[in-house]
């Protein structure tokens, strides 16, 4: 009995810590954030709502937190349109229009939640998510997990054209940074790197 408590323990551990859609950058992370409540609610939910909204956009929040929240929505995802559907909420903070959204009026936090929600919403469209992480970049040089979505995101278009080896390095480029903040847990980083080791495995 305690070899298949042990065994099915591993097992979920593995299924958590696994890509939603075989890519890197949809690893699921969000497990090792359980005790708080909006990740709950998001996995639930699987679709951005007004709370979740507005958890994401609390400026209070720790990055890490938003982040594992976004993720928690994709576990079951109900809905494929949650990037747009945050744009219409910063709009609607901003007194903006949304359908013409300037990104230059968005923090870095807001940014990388937006560049996020665009990769998990179409996977296989990363150059969507890649330019606005660019700019979340620009506005957050020094934040580990900014910088590290952004070379996953470059690191799957590098991917998507069969060039497993520049996929690697530029992930692993921000892995050895130590001049980063480190602002995100190491359960999560080492699960979202143990789906990176696949690129490597393909670096022949």
């Amino acid at each position: 009995m305690r070899k298949m408590q042990l065994f099915f323990g591993g097992l979920f551990l593995f299924l958590a810590s696994a890509s939603f859609a075989g890519k890197p950058v949809t690893t699921n992370f969000s497990t090792f954030y359980s005790h708080i409540d909006e990740v709950n609610l998001a996995q639930q939910l699987g679709k951005l709502d007004g709370g979740i909204a507005t958890y994401i956009l609390e400026e209070a929040v720790p990055l890490e937190n938003k982040a594992a929240v976004i993720n928690a929505m994709y576990v079951n995802p109900k809905a494929d349109y949650n990037a747009t559907s945050f744009r219409q909420y910063v709009a609607r903070q901003l007194h903006a229009d949304w359908q013409n959204l300037d990104l230059g009026l968005l923090s870095g936090d807001e940014l990388f939640c937006l560049a996020y929600l665009t990769i998990l919403d179409k996977p296989s469209d990363p150059q969507a998510a890649f330019v606005i992480f660019e700019r979340a970049k620009e506005k957050s040089s020094s934040s580990f997990i900014t910088n590290l979505f952004y070379s996953l995101t470059q690191a799957q278009i590098f991917a998507d054209n069969n060039n497993y080896c520049k996929a690697y390095k530029v992930c692993e480029d921000v892995r050895n940074n130590t001049s980063l903040t480190m602002d995100l847990g190491d359960a999560a980083s080492n699960a979202i790197f143990e789906s990176v080791n696949e690129y490597q495995e393909k670096c022949k």
